[in-house]
């Protein structure tokens, strides 16, 4: 799958998750040392927000609707928990509100539902 396809199905899944509203910017990067594949990062006061992907760990030509659904959704859900971050100061309530985001981002995007959209 090409950077230009990809792009497309971050723009087809936004709106099927209801992110029609905010412009999503894509971008890439090749670590394969990485174990990250990939990470979202809202900017609500802008209503914008970016989704990378790390092409050294990501198979797009295996699974790419199931990444771009995980990161759309961290950009969804962190719209919200970000507020709520800035308002913690103690780490180990951070990290408890991370873990927390990650599990719901997690079942956000593997709800069944989205295999009669994709």
């Amino acid at each position: 799958m090409t950077e230009g396809q990809v792009r497309k199905r971050v723009k087809y899944w936004g709106e099927k998750m209801g992110l029609g509203d905010l412009k999503i910017s894509v971008r890439f990067i090749n670590d394969p040392d990485s174990e990250v594949a990939g990470m979202a990062a809202p900017e609500p006061q802008y209503r914008r927000g970016m989704v990378k992907f790390n092409l050294g760990v990501v198979d797009f030509e295996r699974d790419s609707d199931a990444h771009i659904r995980h990161e759309l959704a961290h950009l969804m859900v962190s719209m919200y928990t970000q507020v709520v971050g800035h308002l913690v100061e103690d780490e180990g309530v951070k990290k408890v509100l991370g873990d927390l985001e990650d599990e719901l981002v997690t079942r956000i995007s593997e709800m069944p539902l989205f295999d009669h959209l994709g």
